[in-house]
Parts: structure tokens; sequence; C-alpha cells
């Protein structure tokens, strides 16, 4: 049975019965019911039939053409192509001057998009990219219309708030503005130690002083992203507000020395508990194990997304793995020349640790990546994407890692979530960002 109450032939073709059934009826098999109720009751209320017409818009925008026998959607069609604009997300001036067959096959220009332009690809307003919205703001490879329908039928924002990117060149801008408020203060910088060796600890007040006792056989460099008074005990002191990611990459663009002269570099979070003993194991087994990409395992009491590197299911060998958590990576030199780009690809850091792995693994092979079973240290604050500090600093210049994460996932085609490799599995491999044209950073 298929309810057309109020909706005439051509509003119908422009009704998405079952993605309106989804949103407003909450079940997709209500869609046999979805028209009546848009024509009864969706309209009036604002209720978008699809992605691309806002009722609320349109009445607005429309003035003196309404009418009060014909619903909104279907006065719209019947105007024209000199109509109000539908929405905001349709420009359909830019559109007919994009697509000016669009009469050889259809009466409306808005009918040509949604049933020809919208599955080629094409854009409904010259900054709107709908692959971008389906494959990174959903994030959940759905159809082009699902991500339309969703994106935009949405609460207006609260002041202050962004509403999502909508195509990747809006991301980056967004990262590049995050990334230029950050400045590099060198606190301090000692003479070197001849040690070979570096820890890099993403600092604020929860620093955990046991990593700096002596004796020790690495360097440490403590980078605070607040204004914590430095450490005495610390080689290197620096000062850049922002999140580890763009600090690593900050340090790279602007003074590699720092950590270019040793041989391997373990950076840390402040929130890792992790004893002097054991990040020297952690260095030695590294180098046993020929690792140019290694990460510790985590106790079972541990805040993780990952519950695979939790003991005592991790083990205590080496595990293979996809890739390696930003949390506390330990990188050779020669694969830290390597992945230097990476770091500019996320300002969260999300989505840069799942190119960690594969960009390792291509360069150096399948052995060169693993996480050290019999190194678990405790990850002890949990991630509070919502209301935590650095989520809301995020979002102050609208950053969503979950964004960030997904565009690295599908622009590079690795894995959207770290995993432990089977048994003869090599693992996903990542040649460089020169051999994609969506990479952020511009190779060399």
């Amino acid at each position: 049975m298929d309810l057309h109450i109020g909706l005439p032939e051509a509003s119908r073709r422009a009704f998405w019965a079952g993605l309106y059934a989804r949103r407003r009826l909450l079940s997709e098999h209500l869609a046999p019911f979805a028209a009546a109720h848009y024509a009864l009751i969706g309209e009036k209320l604002g209720y978008r039939p699809n992605g691309f017409f806002d009722p609320h818009y349109f009445r607005k925008h429309a003035g003196g053409a309404l009418s009060a026998s014909r619903g909104l959607l279907e006065l719209y069609l019947a105007q024209g192509p000199k109509a109000p604009q539908p929405s905001a997300e349709f420009d359909q001036a830019w559109y007919v001057a994009q697509n000016p067959d669009w009469s050889r096959s259809h009466p409306h220009p808005f009918l040509h998009y949604l049933e020809r332009g919208l599955p080629a690809g094409k854009r409904p307003r010259a900054d709107i990219d709908v692959a971008f919205l389906r494959d990174v703001i959903r994030g959940k490879r759905r159809s082009l219309e699902e991500a339309a329908y969703r994106v935009f039928d949405r609460a207006p924002p609260r002041q202050g708030e962004f509403t999502p990117p909508l195509n990747r060149q809006e991301l980056r801008a967004r990262q590049d503005r995050f990334f230029a408020a950050g400045q590099l203060r060198i606190e301090r910088e000692s003479k070197p130690t001849g040690r070979r060796l570096l820890v890099y600890v993403q600092s604020g007040k929860r620093l955990d002083p046991a990593i700096l006792s002596q004796p020790r056989a690495y360097d440490v460099l403590l980078n605070y992203y607040d204004q914590s008074p430095p450490d005495p005990h610390a080689e290197t002191v620096v000062y850049q507000r922002g999140c580890k990611n763009t600090a690593i990459r900050r340090l790279l663009e602007l003074r590699p020395d720092l950590l270019m002269q040793y041989d391997r570099v373990l950076f840390l979070d402040d929130d890792i508990e992790i004893a002097t003993a054991q990040i020297d194991l952690l260095f030695q087994v590294a180098e046993r194990e020929k690792l140019d990409l290694a990460g510790p395992s985590l106790t079972s009491d541990s805040q993780t997304a990952w519950p695979f590197l939790k003991q005592p299911g991790a083990g205590n060998g080496i595990m293979r793995v996809s890739s390696i958590e930003i949390m506390a990576p330990l990188i050779t030199r020669r694969a830290l020349e390597t992945v230097a780009w990476v770091f500019a690809e996320s300002a969260s850091g999300w989505g840069g640790d799942l190119l960690l792995g594969p960009v390792v693994r291509g360069a150096f092979g399948p052995e060169s990546v693993g996480v050290i079973g019999a190194v678990p240290v405790r990850h002890a604050r949990p991630v509070d994407t919502k209301g935590g500090t650095l989520y809301l600093y995020l979002r102050s210049y609208g950053i969503e890692t979950g964004h960030e994460a997904n565009r690295i996932a599908f622009d590079f085609s690795v894995d959207r979530f770290l995993r432990p490799l089977s048994p003869g599995e090599t693992g996903p491999v990542c040649r460089g960002a020169q051999l994609n044209e969506h990479s952020l950073a511009q190779p060399q």
C-alpha cells in the first residue's frame, strides 16, 4: 500500500519516502505512509521532503507567491526555473547555468538534479560536495541522498557553533586556521647530552615526574600545551598551544633538529602512566625487533577505544597491528622523516595514526610495525569527545575529530579503525602523500 494524499506527481518525484519515514516516523517500514504525513503535517512543521527543499526557507522567500490551495513543494515545482530557491543548499540559478540541457529530460531543474545530477555526483551549489558529505561528514558509506538529508535536515546552529564543512577545501581551511593559532616558544634548550633516545611528552598539569627521574638513558622534551611552569629536569622545554599532532608538525617544520638528532623518539601523552624502566625496555625491544613504528600494550584498567591492546589479551610478544595509536608511538628517525607529512593531514591527530602504520609499512616492510606486549602502560584519562577541553577547543574552530578520521580513511583507503592483523596478513600499505590528490600535505 502506498498513500500519496495531497502530493501531485511532480511532488512525489521529489519526495524521499524512505528517508523521510526513517527520520520523521522513526522507521523506514512506514515509508508507504510518509507522503501522507508530509502533506498533512510535515510540511507545516518545516520537515524536509528531501535533502534540498526546506519549507521554512521557501516560505520565507516566496513572499506573495504562496497559495492556500497548494503545498509549498507543489507550488515551487509549478513555478519553473524562475521560482525562489527551494533552500539555502540548492542554488537553482547556478545549477541551471552549469547544466543548461536540464530541460531536455525534465520539466524542472530541481527534478533534474534529484534524478540525474545528484546520482552523478553533481553539486547543488558551487561549494557543496555531496560525495564529501557522504564519505567524510557522515562516513557511513551510505547513499548520497542519505548524507544530504541528514546533514541539511538539522536544527539551526547555536551561536558560535559551526555547521559541518561542505568540501575538502573548507575542512582544510579550518585546520589551517587551527594550526596558525599556535606559536612555538622554546623555553629551554640544553647542550647535546650524547643520548640517542628522546621521550617527547605532551605536557600539562598532569605530568608524571617519574618520567624525568634520573638516571635515565634518554633525553626528555616537554611540550606544554598550557602555561604550567617548566620542569627543571627536562633537557628541552617548549610551549605550543593546540594538539599533540600540530605540535609535532610545527617542530618538524620549524625545529626538526630537536627531534631528528635522535635515533628513536617516543611521543607520549601526559596521561600515560609509564615508569623509566618501562621506557628503557620499550626502546630496547623496538631496537632488537627492528621496529620502525612501535607502541606499548595497555593495562587491563586502561581507558581506550581499542580493547585488543589491553592485557592479558595483548600477550607478551610483538602484536602485528594495522597501525599504532597516537597516544604513545615510538618512531625511528628514518620513519619520522618518512611520515613527517602525515602530521599535516589532521589537526586533532584523529586519522593521522591510521596512516602511520601503512606509511611505515610501505617504506620499510611488513615487520616494521608492532605493539610491544611486554610493556603494558596505563592510559589513565577517559576520552571525552563531547565535553573534553581539547575537543571543545577543536570545535571552536569547526573541527570534528570524526570528520578528520573519516577523511583520511577514505582518501587514503586505509582502515577506519585500528585492528590486530590476522595471522599471515602483511597489513595495509600507503606509499606516500605524493600519490594522493586529496592529501593536505605539500610533498617536496
